[in-house]
């Protein structure tokens, strides 16, 4: 009974291994200093990596505009 337990959680532990093995994860520190993180099911080209990376970077990095039909600041002391 012992052998059959050990044997397959062996079996079991080998193909979580396999399964997560086939996964590419890829780690990115962007300009602004925020940490990204991205995986694929295969690996990824030079280009791909730089595509990520501009789109990485305008979602975390991109300063936010502001609509102009906005006030930012009303001074009560203007007309």
């Amino acid at each position: 009974m012992k052998t059959k337990l050990i044997i397959f959680a062996a079996v079991l532990l080998a193909t979580t291994g396999i399964a997560f093995a086939a996964i590419h994860h890829y780690g990115f520190i962007l300009s602004c200093g925020k940490e990204a993180y991205y995986w694929a099911d295969h690996e990824l080209s030079s280009t791909e990596l730089l595509k990520i990376t501009n789109q990485l970077e305008n979602e975390h990095c991109a300063k936010k505009t502001i609509d102009n039909n906005e006030p930012l600041l009303e001074d009560a002391n203007r007309p």
